[in-house]
């Protein structure tokens, strides 16, 4: 499943100090991440964040704001373990 923010404003994904409940690949456009204290870092088309605290259930340390004109992947636990063990596969 995929997010997409077709508005002018941006929109609040996840909150700094939760386990997430997915994690993001942005397939076109920018998130904007914020730590708690205040620095912005942003991640491109191509990048994704949260896998390992997904995995982990482990608090991801950013809030996430997908900005206007974005498209994510979510990717839920289950998706990638799926992933795990066809890459698992394809590599014995």
């Amino acid at each position: 499943m995929s997010t997409e923010n077709k508005t002018s404003a941006k929109i609040k994904l996840h909150i700094n100090g939760k386990v997430p409940f997915v994690a993001y690949y942005v397939l076109k456009g920018k998130l904007e991440l914020v730590n708690k204290k205040g620095q912005h870092k942003e991640l491109q088309q191509g990048e994704a964040i949260g896998i390992k605290e997904l995995w982990n259930h482990t608090p991801l340390e950013y809030d996430i704001l997908i900005t206007p004109e974005t498209k994510v992947l979510n990717l839920d636990k289950s998706l990638l373990s799926r992933l795990k063990e066809t890459l698992s596969k394809d590599m014995a």
